[in-house]
This record gives structure tokens, sequence and C-alpha cells, in this order.
């Protein structure tokens, strides 16, 4: 895939490019790079399977993604806010460069939860420099585990405080007031 641009309408159009020759424009409704990555996979078999490079770009063009993942769940011309699974640092990275090639001036507000996968002692240093991008990153007390050796939002906090402007939040009714 190449001549990844944003539009006016914040659609993402981009072109492909098979045995030097080039498929597209192909347009599409999804947020982020990675977005681009998987339509170019499901290109790739579509087109392998004999569908029509026409079909393709109609179907793309009216495919509205999956729940929670960059889901616009909020618009009032001012704010927005995306609803996104993201559950470990590579995923929140992958999250926040989508939303800042596609909204690059704006202010950037992230809340993360990372998974009880991604909440070890050994995976501390790997939230190093992935909140970066962010304006204000809140983190809310993650929940509850039996699990032994976990992390907690603090010990993310003391990681990423001097990358980004950070606050844990205590409880989920303080989160929701700070909204």
């Amino acid at each position: 895939y190449s001549n990844i641009k944003i539009t006016e309408g914040g659609k993402v159009t981009f072109t492909l490019t098979k045995d030097e020759k080039s498929i597209g424009p192909f347009i599409s409704n999804l947020i982020g790079k990675f977005n681009v990555e998987n339509a170019t996979a499901a290109i790739v078999m579509a087109l392998e399977t004999g569908v029509s490079v026409q079909d393709i770009q109609r179907g793309l063009a009216t495919f509205l993604g999956i729940k929670r993942r960059m889901d616009v769940r909020f618009d009032d011309g001012k704010r927005k806010v995306i609803d996104d699974f993201a559950h470990n640092t590579m995923k929140f990275k992958s999250a926040i460069e989508a939303l800042r090639l596609h909204f690059p001036k704006e202010k950037l507000v992230v809340v993360a939860e990372p998974n009880i996968g991604s909440r070890t002692k050994e995976s501390l240093p790997l939230f190093k420099d992935v909140f970066g991008g962010v304006d204000l990153l809140l983190l809310p007390e993650f929940s509850v585990t039996t699990l032994p050796g976990v992390i907690w939002a603090g010990d993310v906090y003391r990681m990423v405080k001097d990358d980004t402007s950070v606050v844990v939040i205590p409880d989920d009714e303080e989160l929701v007031s700070r909204a």
C-alpha cells in the first residue's frame, strides 16, 4: 500500500501495488494505518479469490469497522470520544499513532487500562515511550486481580510520568466526572 491520505471528511485513501501495477484507489472509513494494513490483507485475499476491484472498493467504502476498534462513540463537533479495545503497549501505541494521523492538531486525552496479561512486572518497561504522543493520560485504578506480580496504575504512572502528563484516577465515578 502507498499514498495514504486523510480526506477533509476524515476518510482514508490509499492505493495498492501488485506486480508493479497500481490498483485502487481505495477509500476507507476506518481510522489509522493499522486499519490500512488490515484492509490491504483483506483486499489481497479478495483479489486472489476472484473478487473484482470495483466490488472490493464498494465494500471497503461502506464498511464501518468493528465495535470498539476506533469506534466513534460521541461527536458534538467540538469533542470526539473514540472507543478502542487496545489492551497492551503495542496496541496502545498503534491506536495513538492512528489518532495522531487523523487528528494531528487536536488535544488527545487517553484513558488506558491494560489487560491482565500486560500487567506483569516484566512488561512494565514496555510502557516507556508508548504515551508520548498524548496530551493527557488518565489511568483508572486497574481492575482487581489476585494474580501474583501484577502492576497497578501507580506503577505505570511512575514509568511514563516523564514522557507525558498523566493522572491516576482512583475510582470510576471520578473518571466519569472528569469527562
